[in-house]
């Protein structure tokens, strides 16, 4: 088109049409962008998260079938350590009976827990179950004679039969019992039902897992499915299972059976001491199931892009009618001054009226500019005050709720919490009072003593549960509230805590501080709310601990109700 051709045709259009017309060739090509944008970015973007949201599923089941793993190998390491199970071995099996059977009762999935002497005769066990057996052939009482040891998903028809559901298969246990002297005393074993795992698997293909479509497999370290459909076949070939183990984490999409599956797995590397047995989650969703959003997110931004055409035309049309509608009336001011003899009309590149608007705008833009800035610099100064004074409130809050020295809440805020405990749950108290603290201060100075606090409080802290609060009480004494406990748990927490200290030399100045601790226990009885005295009773205990000799644990009687005591 030529030049002057193209002044023709736009003198024959008006401004709004002008407008217009380029609104609607510029949001055509948006709208073509877009489109061809949008389906590349969502192939290649999507594809990626929809890999690892597979991959995450399968790492979340095996992290959950890990954890479990080591809840249960964790208790019965703590269990096998304890001294008094070596001495209810040998002076009271009904004792050590009772306990097992709490830790069954506790976790309903053990399916047998017993213990072995050396020679491999069952010596107690839960429900009486195989008691005076022996179990000298079995893989898990030979591997329990080395060290802490897990088996494998085995068959167990003995065990089968005598169960009251259908449990069939099991993984076993078994750690050593060793007296003080280092003696090796027996075996502690646990069967545990390989249900647990299954009824893991099935909540992850609940809805709440985004499991609609979604297959979740256990597979064993060779490829042998444990868990899922097809149990006891082969699920991929070797190559794919050396694979897996090797990268330890990852998606793969699976064509072996002719319809592309989207699959994710984490392979089980053990957890902590937990020392894994090479387990592999599968998660398995159908591709055409799986990168269904890609084409959901490729129609969305299309009718984006065509609804954003739409508006983008009429918003450019109502600007148009904008700028044209005081062009209008400055053509017909001009036509009315052209008739008026004493007008005059001078020669300018625009309309007078729009540069004077334009130059009043500019000024008033100006003018509000400035007002909002110094708006936003008056809000500014007010945030940043308010952040200032809210900091200073929270270190103030903290420095009246926890001990300078160590960092963990002081006594008045450790008795308020225990207050508000004992109204809704059970509660146990521990005393924590370091051994020879003076001499300790006489022999390495004040800032060793510090340094030996401040250890020992990490060491507790370390060694209690998720639901226990710690405190500094004062001087050497730390206390300790265990919420929904019962005697025979605080007794094993407590001999933890303890142990956990005296195994945990201070370090100050290259040299290294032998420490240990007396504990001192209570429990607080069904009917009872009276804080300041199971405190009271704890501290009580404490001293009995010191006056036996100190470095030990010694757990207060039950209270005596007031009435029982009348």
């Amino acid at each position: 088109m030529s030049i002057r051709t193209n002044r023709v045709f736009r003198s024959l259009l008006t401004v709004r049409q002008q407008f217009g017309l380029a609104a609607g060739l510029l949001c055509l090509g948006l709208v073509g962008v877009l489109t061809g944008g949008a389906t590349y970015v969502s192939h290649v973007t999507t594809d990626g998260l929809v890999r690892r949201d597979i991959a995450e599923l399968a790492d979340t089941m095996m992290d959950s079938l890990q954890r479990g793993m080591f809840e249960r190998f964790r208790e019965l390491q703590l269990l096998a350590r304890m001294e008094a199970t070596a001495e209810m071995l040998g002076s009271d099996p009904g004792r050590l009976q009772r306990v097992l059977e709490n830790m069954q009762a506790t976790y309903d999935k053990y399916a047998w827990i017993g213990l072995a002497h050396a020679d491999g005769v069952i010596k107690v066990a839960t429900n009486d179950l195989f008691e005076d057996h022996s179990v000298n052939s079995d893989a898990w009482f030979r591997n329990g004679l080395q060290g802490p040891a897990v088996s494998d998903v085995h068959l167990n028809p003995a065990l089968t039969g005598r169960m009251a559901d259908a449990a069939r298969e099991f993984v076993s246990i078994s750690v050593p019992v060793r007296g003080r002297d280092g003696t090796l005393l027996g075996v502690i074993g646990a069967h545990l039902k390989w249900q647990w795992a299954d009824a893991l698997r099935h909540d992850f293909r609940e809805p709440k897992h985004d499991g609609a479509g979604t297959e979740i497999w256990v597979v064993s370290k060779s490829g042998r499915i444990l868990l899922g459909h097809g149990a006891g076949s082969s699920a991929f070939t070797a190559v794919q299972i050396a694979a897996m183990h090797a990268a330890g984490s990852g998606a793969l999409i699976d064509a072996r059976t002719g319809q592309p599956i989207l699959t994710g797995f984490a392979v089980d590397k053990g957890y902590r001491d937990y020392p894994g047995l090479g387990w592999i989650a599968i998660a398995r969703r159908p591709a055409a199931v799986a990168f269904a959003s890609v084409h959901r997110i490729t129609w969305t931004l299309l009718g984006l892009g065509a609804v954003m055409a739409v508006l983008g035309i009429v918003l450019t049309l109502a600007l148009a009618n904008r700028v044209a509608a005081p062009i209008q009336a400055l053509t017909a001011a001009a036509k009315r001054l052209g008739r008026d003899p004493n007008g005059a009309f001078p020669r300018l590149a625009g309309p007078r009226e729009i540069v004077q608007l334009s130059a009043v705008l500019r000024q008033l833009q100006y003018r509000a500019g400035f007002a909002e800035q110094h708006t936003i610099t008056i809000k500014t100064q007010a945030d940043e005050e308010t952040r200032r004074l809210e900091a200073s409130i929270a270190r103030l809050r903290a420095l009246a709720e926890t001990d300078p020295l160590t960092g963990l809440l002081n006594r008045r805020t450790l008795l308020a919490r225990a207050e508000k405990l004992a109204a809704s749950t059970r509660l146990g108290v521990v005393m924590l009072d370091i051994d020879h603290f003076k001499s300790i201060n006489d022999r390495y100075g004040h800032i060793a003593g510090d340094a030996v606090i401040c250890a020992v409080g990490r060491t507790i802290t370390a060694n209690v549960r998720k639901s226990d609060i710690v405190a500094r009480f004062g001087g050497e004494e730390f206390i300790v509230l265990m919420p929904d406990i019962d005697a025979d748990e605080l007794g094993v927490q407590s001999e933890r805590i303890r142990s956990a200290i005296g195994q945990s030399p201070v370090r100050h100045d290259e040299i290294s501080i032998d420490v240990t601790a007396s504990c001192g226990g209570a429990l607080m009885a069904a009917e009872e709310n009276d804080v300041p005295g199971l405190v009271e009773r704890a501290d009580a205990a404490l001293y009995e601990a010191k006056n036996r000799g100190r470095d030990r644990t010694y757990i207060a009687p039950p209270a005596v109700p007031a009435a029982r005591v009348a």
